[in-house]
């Protein structure tokens, strides 16, 4: 994905800070010397001289994409000491062999199907950011296409063919039994969750980034594994069976979970910061700073000694201590210890979306002149009429208000005629 230059604004600058402060949080100051760190620098390099040298991270573990062939020159000439790579995000994450603490993926440009893909297949599905690491995203938040809109609604609307539908529905549901958090989505079918999606607006969409983010760090390396298409639908068939399968030889449903979470190596959200300004030019933007935690401890087999064992009949048993988890007393302390340690495992996820707050503005260094629409614009996106008088002049409260009154008209409209049909 391209990327234009980052300019060096006060609202930039902000969000900038922010990021340095998240990972000083987190990181000290002698561990902050051995981060491997991978961003887009920009022609300015401001992501360097404003986070990277600012947090202490030796210029030599710093990774920076460029895919236009000018800026890459002109960063080369430079001589930054930094690791530079010509060509774009997917490219990179999807080849490189390396593992980061801290991905800046600071795009000027609403998200995409193909941003998504990154994410999912190379950042959680390859692994390529490190057990405890630092995810920061920023997105143009205005003027969406209509696929980006399908896109806030569900990470990879493409596994949602016709095809694949037709035949889901001669099959049984996914989340049918199942208190799986990736059953519940999955298990969806397009048409019912675009139905939902109508009656809310874009903005209120938008705040589906940083949830389905999560969603997919939860996803691990299932997601890779799993594809698209029919092919998705075969592989979570196999594990509900499998499942299912376990449960029937007395295995609770959450351990059975927790084993296939033990599969997937997945990553847990314990750190998040969610902001908006207004870009120089008068761009909404939405940045999100996630802490990701794998928590390799939790799935350690010397402490949680649970195991899956293919029989050669081709079924899947549990194993405990290496003793069949039939032959073993459920009442036993050490195994309770275990069991209750899985139930935490399992229904560790949906705590982690307690963590998203409504986003914090930033404002904007910008005044500029707000031409009518420019406004109504600015209103469909979500910006508050206290956030667009901050950063306009030649703009009156009234006509904020008036611009209001046409979104929720014309919302209502909508949402009568998707009724009527």
């Amino acid at each position: 994905m391209q990327v234009k230059t980052q300019f060096d604004y006060e609202a930039k600058q902000a969000a900038r800070q922010k990021l340095v402060n998240f990972i000083i949080r987190y990181y000290s100051k002698d561990e902050r010397k051995h981060l491997q760190m991978v961003c887009f620098p920009g022609a300015q390099a401001l992501d360097i001289f404003r986070v990277s040298d600012v947090l202490g991270i030796p210029r030599y573990n710093v990774t920076g994409i460029e895919e236009n062939r000018e800026i890459y020159k002109k960063l080369e000439k430079k001589d930054l000491g930094i690791n530079i790579f010509h060509g774009n995000d997917k490219e990179f994450f999807e080849n490189t062999n390396e593992r980061f603490d801290i991905v800046s993926l600071d795009y000027f440009g609403t998200l995409n199907l193909d941003v998504w893909k990154t994410l999912a297949n190379s950042l959680f599905g390859r692994q390529v950011l490190k057990p405890k690491s630092i995810l920061h995203t920023n997105f143009f938040g205005s003027r969406e296409k209509k696929s980006v809109k399908r896109v806030y609604t569900i990470p990879d609307y493409s596994v949602f063919s016709d095809k694949v539908i037709d035949a889901f529905i001669k099959t049984q549901k996914l989340k049918d039994g199942l208190s799986w958090p990736i059953f519940d989505i999955l298990g969806e079918r397009e048409g019912e969750a675009l139905q939902r999606s109508k009656n809310r607006s874009l903005a209120e969409l938008r705040e589906e980034i940083t949830r389905n983010i999560i969603y997919m760090g939860y996803m691990g390396t299932l997601k890779r594994e799993i594809g698209t298409g029919t092919e998705q639908f075969q592989f979570l068939f196999a594990i509900k069976k499998r499942i299912n399968q376990l449960e029937e030889q007395g295995v609770p449903q959450h351990l059975a979970i927790y084993l296939y979470l033990k599969m997937c190596s997945p990553y847990f959200c314990e750190g998040l910061e969610r902001y908006r300004y207004i870009s120089d030019d008068g761009s909404p933007m939405l940045t999100d700073i996630f802490l990701f935690n794998q928590h390799e401890e939790w799935f350690n087999y010397e402490l949680y000694p649970f195991n899956i064992k293919k029989m050669d009949n081709g079924r899947h048993v549990v194993n405990v201590d290496d003793y069949n988890i039939n032959e073993i007393d459920l009442e036993h302390p050490f195994v309770k210890k275990n069991l209750r340690h899985a139930e935490m495992v399992s229904t560790y996820f949906p705590k982690t979306l307690e963590l998203i707050k409504p986003r914090q503005f930033l404002g904007s260094s910008a005044k500029p002149i707000l031409l009518r629409e420019k406004a109504k614009e600015l209103i469909e996106s979500g910006v508050t009429s206290e956030e667009i008088l901050q950063t306009y002049r030649g703009v009156a409260r009234q006509q904020l208000a008036a611009y209001k009154a046409w979104k929720t008209m014309r919302e209502r409209k909508n949402v009568s005629e998707d009724n009527s049909a």
